[in-house]
């Protein structure tokens, strides 16, 4: 294990140091660790100009992040708005990300909002797309971020300038696609956050090319009304394939979904109506997965996703346990595949004229197929795209952030990952974590410190992980790396026996309560004033968006818990019926 000291520079007295001196890499659940952390750098230029490119969800709040610290930001955006793939489209958007008409979130909103601008509480538990938009749109007008944008404009070029070994700096070159005209530009800094949702991946199958109906991708699936009364297959059993199979079901003649591998399937709202991930993505929660035995934390977590519908008895138990592969969230599908709306096949084996194959031998008449099966994302525009390679979906990323070979940190990708929560509040933390450093004038560590970090990341992953490396390479657990970043930024709270005794609600919320980045505001650098309420008031926002036939606006005395008892009741029920399993399990395996 390695340990490079931090050291702090002095010229930057305005900037709170980070709490802590170093910060774990790995965040997987093998808990496998190696401690880096950074050092000091007087050879680059400080950082003052920074270039942003994209303006979606993460590209907003980079830019936020940024002018925070002081910076001047140029975000360039190649379409004439912001939002990115949360603004519908109803055209075609060849190369840009969309939603189809009928989007939810998949996260609940108080997980997915940002860290000091929480979404209003008449905002449902889990937004529609346009509420979404409007979220997105509201925070760009309170912080003034349009005013820093150049809509319209695209990165065609990005390089290291003549002097990039002494001074850090970048050469941009941008295209006005209103006007036509180039420019080059110098900055001391990039931030790449372009997203990964970009390339449309259709693979490639025996036959298809002689299919005479339909082919088309979910990116480019918009609502169901061309598919009324046709026989529709939908290929893959991701978040977007559940969608769209449980959308078209309740209207065309018959929907097949294939799927070579199986999935574990859960839903959005789980106890009591309340959001599931409030529930699970809690400290109290992760700790208790770390101390018990990782077989009896997959036994129960598989146990809890059975309640709805045996996966067994339906056909689409995977080969790996709960938790080692993507879990599609879906709440409708066991109502679809229980009432025929919605019928599951194996994998393809060969397309026909008006008919599919199927590995069992299986054979159906097909209108139109549409392939869920994810996309493919590059850099062509960074060094011709040979500053980040990208194979199959993989690169290699030090703190998933940073290209480990460049001699400085003045480049960085920000949202690049599939987390076990919410995207785009991580690439919230991630841009924070990157602007403090620059702030603080830090460098990473070495080159072949940073590999190390690496390798040992992806061993983990790929030990924890059994579907394929292409769709392991992005995941990653949600609160661990949140905690990771913050360390960096100096934010993570510091939940000890003196906060229980001097502020029991706000301990029990950090504790019991959802890992909301609001707790990230409560300490370090840029806190904000509002946070604590804002977190001990988390639970009455969703109560509030749950009852919309009797909205009463909730007062409480200064001395009242905001924690909803019926919640501890019910954290307290489950551990109770936890250690009950667990015994009888261990009883018998050992008997």
């Amino acid at each position: 294990m390695q340990i490079v000291t931090f050291v702090q520079r002095t010229d930057q007295s305005s900037v709170s140091p980070p709490r802590r001196a170093t910060s774990r890499v790995s965040n997987h659940p093998t808990e496998d660790k190696l401690v880096l952390s950074f050092t000091s750098s007087t050879e680059m230029t400080q950082i003052k100009r920074v270039a942003v490119i994209g303006a979606g969800s993460c590209g907003l709040a980079t830019v936020k992040n940024c002018l925070e610290y002081g910076f001047e930001v140029v975000c360039f955006e190649k379409t004439d708005n912001t939002a990115g793939i949360w603004r519908f489209k109803s055209g075609e958007c060849d190369g840009q990300g969309t939603v189809m008409k009928s989007t939810i979130l998949n996260t609940s909103k108080e997980l997915t909002g940002f860290s000091d601008f929480p979404p209003p509480k008449t905002a449902s538990n889990f937004m529609r797309n346009t509420e979404v938009l409007e979220y997105l749109e509201a925070y760009s007008r309170h912080f003034n971020l349009e005013e820093h944008i150049r809509f319209r404009t695209e990165v065609c070029n990005v390089h290291r300038a003549d002097d990039y070994q002494s001074t850090g700096n970048w050469i941009v070159t941008s295209k006005d696609l209103t006007t036509n005209k180039t420019q080059e530009e110098e900055f001391n800094a990039v931030l790449v956050v372009t997203g990964h949702h970009v390339y449309p991946n259709v693979p490639d199958m025996t036959g298809l090319n002689k299919f005479e109906g339909r082919i088309l991708h979910s990116h480019d699936y918009k609502d169901s009304h061309s598919f009324e009364n046709k026989r529709v297959l939908v290929v893959g059993l991701g978040n977007s394939g559940g969608d769209i199979m449980c959308e078209l079901g309740r209207v065309t003649k018959q929907v097949f979904g294939s799927s070579r591998h199986g999935t574990w399937l859960t839903q959005r709202v789980s106890w009591g109506g309340y959001p599931r991930d409030v529930l699970i993505r809690t400290r109290y929660k992760k700790w208790l997965d770390r101390k018990l035995p990782k077989w009896l934390t997959m036994y129960l977590s598989e146990s809890d996703m059975s309640y709805r519908l045996d996966h067994d008895r339906y056909g689409i138990k995977p080969a790996e346990r709960a938790g080692q592969s993507p879990t599609l969230i879906a709440d409708d599908m066991p109502l679809h595949l229980a009432s025929g709306w919605v019928k599951l096949k194996p994998g393809i084996s060969e397309v026909h004229q008006t008919s599919v194959t199927f590995e069992d031998g299986s054979n159906e008449d097909i209108d139109d197929i549409i392939f869920c099966t994810g996309y493919t994302f590059s850099f062509p525009f960074l060094e011709k795209g040979t500053l980040v390679p990208v194979d199959d979906n993989q690169m290699s990323l030090y703190k998933r952030i940073f290209p480990p070979d460049l001699s400085h940190s003045s480049l960085a990708l920000i949202g690049f990952i599939d987390p076990l929560g919410p995207t785009v509040t991580m690439a919230e933390l991630q841009a924070r974590a990157v602007c403090h450093m620059w702030a603080h004038g830090t460098s990473l560590p070495s080159a072949a410190a940073m590999h190390r970090a690496i390798n040992a990341e992806k061993a983990a992953t790929m030990a924890w992980y059994k579907c394929s490396a292409r769709r392991a390479s992005l995941q990653i657990d949600y609160i661990p790396y949140m905690d990771e970043l913050a360390e960096i930024v100096g934010a993570r709270p510091n939940i000890d026996w003196r906060l229980w005794l001097k502020d029991t609600e706000l301990a029990l919320q950090l504790v019991f309560g959802p890992a909301t980045s609001y707790q990230y505001r409560l300490t370090g650098p840029n806190p904000w004033p509002a946070a604590r309420r804002t977190v001990v008031e988390t639970f009455d926002r969703i109560h509030y968006a749950m009852n919309t036939r009797q909205r009463v606006q909730l007062s409480r005395k200064p001395h009242q818990v905001h924690f909803p008892t019926e919640f501890i009741r019910l954290v307290f029920a489950f551990n109770a019926l936890f250690i009950i399993v667990s015994f009888i399990i261990m009883y018998l395996y050992t008997s």
